[in-house]
């Protein structure tokens, strides 16, 4: 239902913990919402799985966001949450706005 499904679930039942920092790498609370939306409708979705609010909600930087190498410059899943592209040129030339950067968020928008 979701091209990172075992992904995520295995980062959610043993997350990565960088040893130098002793910091536990996490999944984000979006990507969480992305996979849980894309796999809303399965019949063997379990549902003892706990619901994405019991992840704490960090910034993009401080939680795992989902595979990149599982997915391709032009698409992104579910409703994008977690989309980073890896793009940093238009095809014109101009250099692309930071994704992190927010300009465009939609609560801006009449």
């Amino acid at each position: 239902c979701h091209v990172d499904i075992a992904e995520f679930v295995c980062e959610l039942m043993a997350p990565r913990c960088d040893r130098s920092t002793a910091r536990i790498e996490a999944p984000c609370r979006s990507w969480c919402e992305e996979v849980r939306a894309a796999c809303k409708d399965e019949d063997d979705w379990p549902s003892s799985f706990p619901p994405c609010d019991v992840i704490e909600s960090r910034g993009d930087s401080d939680c795992l966001q989902g595979s990149v190498s599982s997915r391709d410059d032009d698409c992104y899943h579910g409703k994008g949450a977690n989309f980073m592209g890896r793009h940093t040129q238009t095809e014109t030339g101009r250099n692309c706005t930071d994704w992190e950067s927010h300009v465009y968020e939609t609560a801006t928008f009449p």
